[in-house]
């Protein structure tokens, strides 16, 4: 990690990447993009696991303008998605389901902050490999919220997704995906368990 941080600053001294108005203290985008550059460069995410390549994509792609990748790399970076399914561990997704539902969550629940996501997103460069990603994102910007919550509500997905400020053990999180009830109970944009095992 070391090495990526040094090569990232001799890219950016040199000049070839343009990180001017980025931040690298604060979230540039928070609803997907989870964690500063700093956070990345210096491995202090907190107990969150991150793994290369993703990690180095995330940096930089969000110093390149492809937020499209970096939404990509932040749902990677974790290495918690199976190589031979692309299903995100613990849940029956797969990462753009995952990103999919996301949205239409915060679409349903937070549709200030998704709209100003989007104004983010909109600006994604013409080198972004996942431009699939922002046009989903801009078409469920596009939906009236009641739809897009019709269509969050029909969907028969399951998941668990620790946090990384609780340091909880990953085995205490799939102990409890194991006995956790399928009923929904919504808690503002957050769904909790309903009963234990």
């Amino acid at each position: 990690m070391r090495v990526f941080y040094l090569f990232t600053l001799f890219i950016l001294s040199e000049g070839t990447i343009s990180a001017q108005n980025v931040s690298y203290t604060e979230l540039i985008e928070p609803l997907f993009l989870d964690f500063t550059l700093d956070e990345i460069l210096q491995n202090n995410t907190k107990g969150w696991p991150i793994v290369e390549p993703w990690a180095s994509e995330y940096v930089n792609s969000i110093l390149e303008g492809r937020y499209g990748d970096a939404v990509w790399a932040s749902y990677n970076i974790g290495g918690d998605v199976n190589s031979d399914t692309g299903i995100v561990e613990g849940t029956n997704l797969t990462v753009l389901e995952s990103i999919e539902e996301d949205a239409l969550g915060y679409r349903t629940n937070d549709p200030d902050n998704y709209a100003e996501a989007l104004s983010f997103y909109t600006q994604t460069g013409n080198t972004d490999g996942h431009t699939d990603i922002v046009d989903m994102l801009i078409r469920i910007g596009q939906q009236d919220v009641v739809e897009a919550k019709m269509e969050l509500d029909k969907r028969k997905t399951w998941g668990i997704r620790c946090s990384p400020y609780d340091l909880a053990y990953k085995s205490s999180c799939l102990n409890i995906l194991e006995r956790m009830s399928t009923a929904k109970t919504y808690v503002g944009g957050i769904r909790r368990l309903g009963a234990y095992g």
